[in-house]
């Protein structure tokens, strides 16, 4: 199985070149990634967990057993470059994690390489996918993990403190020695201890916080999604109503009650809706019939400008992106076609992710050619030093011996006459020819290569 390919959590070395975090020498915590996955009322749990306190998930997000039957598997497609289409991916995925966390890893990028093949392998057991799609389906299942292990932390970390009765995060302390289902308590220990309880990590957190808590019409944002991406959402309406779904309509789906039929979630959705609403009355008239399927402009305008977006609009989540977004407004007011304005399905955030991805490629590219140039650099230096050595190694041979080396004979030159003044423009010394002892150096040169 693949924990012995695991080991310790402690002796578990990552990519990065932050110092590892160990777990107390004391404790001895065992991988329980070679137990089997199976399906309890909460998803997938490890094999003897008791079943009894596990809450039961919402439908979409049940976990499933791996099928024996390979041709079984169900197979992946990716929405916008960014998610998996199928229902029970991410749980999946989350429960996987779970299963092999044994060590201190707060993010993803902790995580080890041969932890995260090890994990990589059994996501193959549950899902398909054509070959050539391996890489991206690869980049997606990493974006995913990245999100899913931090939420999961926060969720449990937000769990303990409520269980505790703390409600600050400088108390998180307090919550050392309790239980968790999913992770060993000396693991869980040491995360409070190194990571959670720290000041830097605190500050990030309140800063975090506030940013989340702190909104220009008085509310924080909120949408009516869930766990589900705006993506899924989409692929969901579209299915629905059997054609293609634009970004006005993808809004007031993820931001009213009652499926979009509803009053607005939170009053910032409404202000804005009412705001875009506005001003494409002023520009294009009352007469809906007359205003485009979605006009980039006024939507940048409702949402506060470049000021109030960092990397993804506001109402759609990852599917655009703000530069998309801000590019279509400095290039016309509206359109109506399949661009960052039109319709949701044209995916314009699949047309930034690849831009993206080329930019990473190149930057991929340049590092190699980098690292190819610092080699031939080095291997200058070493050839520089060969010949240093070489150079020394012949002026102490030559002290020494240089006045007893005959020159080159006929056989030597291949043959050929013995070299002359005529014929190589000098002539040899001869043996023990005191005034000549100067060209000794640049004879024994030729009788070494010649030999």
């Amino acid at each position: 199985m693949m924990a012995s390919s695991m080991g310790n959590p402690g002796n578990q070395t990552s990519t990065n070149n932050d110092p590892p975090l160990e777990v107390p020498s004391n404790s001895s915590i065992e991988p329980i990634v070679n137990e089997t996955l199976e399906l309890g009322s909460g998803g997938l749990s490890t094999a003897g967990e008791d079943v009894a306190r596990q809450r039961r998930t919402r439908g979409p997000t049940l976990g499933r057993i791996a099928p024996e039957d390979a041709n079984k598997k169900r197979t992946l497609t990716i929405l916008g470059d960014s998610v998996f289409a199928e229902k029970g991916v991410s749980s999946t995925i989350v429960k996987i994690i779970k299963n092999y966390f044994t060590g201190v890893w707060p993010t993803w990028r902790k995580i080890p390489d041969d932890v995260k093949e090890a994990m990589w392998k059994k996501f193959g057991e549950y899902f398909n996918w054509p070959l050539q799609e391996e890489p991206n389906v690869r980049r997606v299942w990493e974006k995913t993990c990245k999100e899913r292990l931090k939420d999961t932390l926060n969720g449990e970390r937000t769990k303990a403190m409520k269980e505790a009765g703390v409600t600050n995060i400088i108390d998180i302390k307090k919550c050392k020695g309790m239980k968790r289902h999913w992770m060993p308590t000396e693991i869980w220990d040491v995360l409070i201890d190194t990571v959670w309880s720290t000041e830097s990590w605190q500050n990030k957190s309140k800063k975090a916080l506030a940013n989340r808590l702190t909104e220009k019409e008085g509310s924080i944002t909120k949408h009516t999604s869930g766990s589900r991406s705006f993506l899924a959402t989409q692929k969901l309406m579209e299915e629905e109503l059997q054609r293609p779904i634009h970004y006005p309509e993808l809004f007031e789906r993820t931001h009213k009650r009652s499926k979009g039929s509803g009053d607005f979630v939170d009053n910032k959705s409404k202000v804005v809706s009412d705001k875009y609403q506005s001003t494409l009355s002023e520009k294009y008239g009352d007469n809906t019939s007359d205003h485009p399927e979605f006009d980039p402009e006024a939507w940048a305008s409702s949402i506060g400008g470049k000021i109030a977006t960092r990397t993804h609009v506001y109402g759609f989540g990852t599917m655009v992106n703000s530069k998309a977004l801000f590019d279509a407004t400095s290039s016309a007011a509206a359109c109506t076609t399949n661009s960052v304005c039109g319709p949701s399905t044209s995916t314009p955030h699949m047309d930034v992710s690849l831009n993206d991805d080329r930019i990473v490629s190149l930057e991929q590219k340049l590092e190699s050619l980098t690292d190819d140039v610092s080699q031939v650099k080095n291997a200058v230096g070493d050839i520089s030093d060969l010949k240093n050595q070489f150079q020394i190694m012949m002026s102490f041979m030559m002290e020494k011996f240089g006045s007893n080396i005959p020159p080159p004979t006929k056989e030597d030159l291949g043959g050929k006459k013995r070299a002359t003044k005529k014929t190589q423009g000098r002539q040899w010394p001869r043996r023990g020819n005191k005034e000549n002892q100067s060209n000794v150096h640049d004879d024994f040169l030729f009788h070494f290569v010649c030999w």
